[in-house]
C-alpha cells in the first residue's frame, strides 16, 4: 500500500477517502473557476472605468478649448 517514499497509492485507499479527495478536488476546481471569473469581471470593470475617465478627460479638454477660443477671438477682434 505504501511506496518507497511513504505515500499511499490513491487507488489502494478506502473508497470513503477517495470520495473525500475527489470532493475536495472538485471544490478546489470550482473555487479556482470562481476566482478566475471574479478576476475577469474586475478587469472588465477597470477597463470600463478607464474608458469612462478617458472620455471625461477628453470632454473637459474640449470644454476648455471651447472656452479659450471665444476669448482669443474677442481679443483678436478688439485689436483690429
Amino acid at each position: 500500500m505504501e511506496d518507497t517514499h511513504g505515500l499511499v497509492n490513491v487507488n489502494e485507499a478506502p473508497a470513503w477517502l477517495r470520495t473525500m479527495l475527489e470532493l475536495q478536488q472538485q471544490q478546489v476546481a470550482e473555487m479556482r473557476a470562481s476566482q478566475q471569473a471574479a478576476l475577469e469581471l474586475q478587469q472588465q470593470q477597470i477597463a470600463e472605468m478607464r474608458a469612462s475617465q478617458q472620455r471625461q478627460c477628453e470632454e473637459i479638454q474640449q470644454r476648455l478649448m471651447n472656452q479659450a477660443t471665444p476669448s482669443s477671438r474677442t481679443s483678436s477682434s478688439a485689436e483690429l
